[in-house]
């Protein structure tokens, strides 16, 4: 395994996904009437949030390489059970905070949505890649 190569992928992620969700709550907080006093809307809470979700799912796809015979589609499981589990706190949030509305937890939902897609996507698209470059077997 080429170490260097594995951290620019890591880093194209975070990056990518940092970025994405940046633009989502900037966009949010200029369009909605977002509360500036709600904690999980904040950059920092969200960039937390963001880059442990994009570590979390390099290093899953990268123990099911090692450990099945079809990474990529156990992947796209386990992302999706992951993205589903994820709205739950969601609700718990809206419910118990009282900065919190419907535009706060719709929000933070599309986050949610937006670092998966961001994530995963880049994820299994550097994965499809390396694997053409790999040469035949004889």
């Amino acid at each position: 395994m080429d170490y260097l190569v594995e951290i620019k992928k890591l880093a194209a992620v975070i990056i990518l996904s940092l970025a994405a969700n940046t633009g989502v709550i900037a966009f949010s907080r200029r369009t909605a009437d977002i509360s500036p006093q709600f904690e999980p809307l904040t950059y920092t809470s969200i960039g937390f949030v963001t880059i442990l979700s994009a570590l979390g799912a390099y290093f899953t796809l990268q123990l099911l390489k090692k450990y099945t015979d079809n990474p990529i589609e156990y992947f796209f499981y386990i992302s999706g059970l992951v993205l589903i589990a994820s709205f739950g706190p969601i609700g718990h949030i809206a419910l118990n905070l009282p900065e919190a509305g419907m535009a706060e937890a719709n929000i933070l939902g599309l986050t949610h949505v937006v670092a998966a897609v961001f994530i995963v996507g880049t994820l299994v698209k550097f994965e499809t890649l390396s694997q053409r470059k790999k040469p035949y077997r004889t």
